[in-house]
């Protein structure tokens, strides 16, 4: 890193004490999301797999603990459609690029390739994934906040709610979807 000025150094400072300011205001939230998380199932400790789907289902995780919570849904449902899509590929011979018109979620359901439940919870969470993903319109019911006014929820308590959801759905049917090697 190249020098910095005193300013420079001042402003660093400055930033290091919020830091560790807003690190212990929220450190208790992130200890207890951290025990959630560590009670998901466990995934094995040896695994061989594509980096990305690897990688996501860690990031998923460390968002959630974060509270990142959009981050967890949109991260967690990558985890899904990879797993869904390679298990696809594997069983069926084509993914959901091979079909340019059935994504994974319709290609495992048509094969019966995963449980119907772990499936209707996948396409309630797409619901969710993509209200935060795409535009939608003010009273779109699939919104977070037509949700959170449905329920009678803060948007924000529900928006964690979707996440730790999100985040056990994609461990499961990663799981689900492990092949021995």
């Amino acid at each position: 890193m190249d020098e910095l000025t005193e300013s420079e150094e001042q402003f660093l400072k400055r930033v290091v004490q919020h830091l560790e300011q807003s690190e212990h205001r929220t450190r208790e939230r992130r200890a207890a999301r951290f025990v959630i998380a560590s009670k998901l199932p466990q995934v094995p400790s040896v695994l061989v797999g594509r980096f990305e789907q690897l990688h996501l289902l860690e990031e998923a995780q460390r968002c959630f603990i974060e509270g990142l919570f959009a981050s967890t849904v949109i991260v967690a449902f990558s985890v899904i459609e990879h797993s869904l899509d390679e298990e696809s590929g594997i069983s069926q011979g084509k993914t959901s690029a091979d079909t340019k018109r059935k994504g994974p979620l319709q290609l495992c359901r048509d094969a019966g390739l995963v449980s119907q439940e772990l499936l209707h919870r996948a396409y309630a969470l797409r619901d969710v994934r993509n209200a935060l993903i795409h535009y939608r319109p003010s009273g779109d019911s699939s919104s977070v906040i037509a949700r959170s006014s449905a329920q009678g929820k803060s948007p924000f308590g529900l928006l964690e709610e979707d996440a730790r959801e999100a985040l056990l759905l994609s461990r499961e049917i990663f799981i689900a979807t492990l092949r021995s090697v």
